[in-house]
């Protein structure tokens, strides 16, 4: 419906050309117009498909069929049923009006009409049936949006309760919508668990959760099955509360979850072959290292043997590390805080850093430790397997002689900073949030040996530690890698 002045059309229909005339001397500075003397022409014109009526103006006194039996019509039908109606008369009666607003008409006018009185009227209704309209063209997009598209949606009420369930959640759950609200109030039929196999609690579900919290609860891994013997479909689950009036408690949840069984079982292929391979490699890996030694303590590291035994233990480690960094993704599904105990965290980070000092000849390694808490509580394995990707990675990507420097501090109450800053190749600024997903590598390091885990795995291990880790860098000036942890 269009209200702009001039645009919007309206039907005037009286059965006497007098008052006729003077509605449209009224309007027609204001609207297009359309005139009638006949009840059934009006009903005609409502009905047209190409350009009907925005506002009908309906004289209430007309021979043959008056303005109430037009109304009755327009109202019965589907063409016409929600065009606005302004009834009008020069009789009084309180009877007649309710009636004319009983059938659905929008107002009420008497004659001798007031302009400006009329005017204001039209605007009214006019504005209130175009927003009326945009409402529902809205709804109808959403509910198209909901029904076809292809991520999982579940609304639930403030007590949990099911209420909307789009096709995709009932294709992906292998429910019906009748199905779906049948089952429990939180969680459709089926049984529920994490990536290690142990069962989601009811009170672990994300939707639970953002109504107990009032919070988000974002990306949650869950496998659902469906029945004893079937296998998991693996899900990425969100639920996002919704707030009205400004109340504290939700009003309700929309849990939306995505199907990634196709992702984590090929993840699982990928892990149960890394595993393998790394049972088949350690064994021959740890001989070459072995008789390495041997030969080292027999040829100087300044001769020729010498120096390809060394080499030859650096690629060993490397293959080593390699293997390391795979197997530890999958560890990262199983971490928790329940291995957290007391760390000297000064010390834990000048070990690291001496260990990498040792196994390197051509960086020199600055370390500044100022005022760390005698008290934090973490898991230190993990805490060095992060600092040394970090510092690794540093020694990997700076020019030799460049200067690596490790800083580590109490920043603020509660938190710990740690920075590794290097004088390296830098990453552009396009990619310093990309690095830290899996797999990824920039398009400068792709010659080096890797496989885009180290930092995946470094910002797990700040998260789990109830911090972050980001990157600040300029190409070929350096990278800041800066780590805040919480305790």
């Amino acid at each position: 419906m269009n209200v702009n002045q001039g645009q919007a059309l309206l039907l005037l229909v009286d059965d006497a050309p007098a008052s006729l005339r003077i509605l449209e001397q009224i309007l027609v500075d204001h609207y297009r117009l359309k005139l009638t003397t006949s009840a059934t022409s009006a009903i005609r014109l409502a009905s047209q498909r190409n350009d009907p009526p925005d506002l009908i103006l309906l004289d209430l006194h007309m021979p043959g069929m008056d303005g109430i039996a037009v109304l009755a019509r327009l109202r019965q039908d589907d063409q016409t049923q929600d065009i606005p109606v302004i009834m009008v008369t020069a009789e009084t009666s309180d009877t007649l009006e309710s009636e004319g607003i009983d059938l659905g008409a929008d107002d009420y006018v008497t004659k001798p009409v007031i302009p400006h009185v009329l005017l204001a009227r039209i605007r009214t209704i006019l504005r209130r049936k175009a927003a009326e309209s945009a409402l529902r063209k809205s709804e109808e997009q959403f509910r198209t949006l909901f029904e076809t598209m292809t991520q999982g949606v579940v609304y639930h009420d403030a007590s949990g309760r099911i209420m909307q369930v789009n096709q995709a959640a009932m294709r992906i759950l292998g429910l019906t919508a009748a199905c779906a609200q049948a089952t429990h109030p939180l969680i459709p039929q089926g049984r529920y668990i994490h990536r290690d196999g142990t069962p989601f609690t009811v009170e672990a579900h994300p939707t639970a959760l953002a109504l107990a919290t009032g919070k988000p609860v974002k990306e949650v891994l869950m496998g659902v099955c469906r029945s004893e013997t079937s296998r998991p479909v693996w899900l990425q689950v969100s639920a996002i509360p919704r707030f009205e009036h400004e109340t504290e408690q939700p009003s309700g949840i929309f849990t939306t979850f995505t199907d990634v069984t196709a992702q984590v079982t090929l993840e699982q292929e990928q892990s149960m072959f890394m595993r393998m391979l790394n049972h088949e490699v350690r064994t021959p890996l740890a001989i070459i290292d072995s008789h390495c030694q041997l030969l080292s303590m027999e040829y100087p590291g300044e001769t020729n043997t010498g120096r390809t035994v060394a080499t030859m233990r650096v690629a060993t480690t490397r293959v080593s590390e390699l293997f390391d960094r795979c197997l530890m993704q999958d560890q990262m599904a199983t971490m928790s805080r329940s291995n957290f105990a007391p760390v000297d965290l000064g010390a834990l980070i000048a070990l690291t850093a001496q260990d990498m000092q040792r196994g390197t000849n051509d960086h020199l390694l600055v370390i500044r430790i100022d005022h760390l808490p005698e008290h934090f509580s973490g898991d230190a394995a993990l805490l060095r397997i992060m600092l040394s990707n970090l510092l690794d990675n540093a020694v990997r990507y700076s020019p030799e002689g460049g200067v690596i420097e490790l800083m580590a501090q109490a920043n603020a109450p509660g938190r710990v900073v740690i920075e590794v800053r290097d004088e390296g190749i830098g990453i552009p600024s396009s990619e310093q949030e990309a690095i830290f997903e899996r797999y990824y590598r920039t398009h400068q390091v792709n010659d080096a040996v890797g496989v885009g885990l180290g930092l995946y795995i470094v910002r797990n291990i700040a998260r789990l530690h109830r911090g972050d880790v980001t990157c600040m860098s300029v190409l070929g000036e350096g990278s800041v890698f800066r780590i805040t942890l919480s305790y």
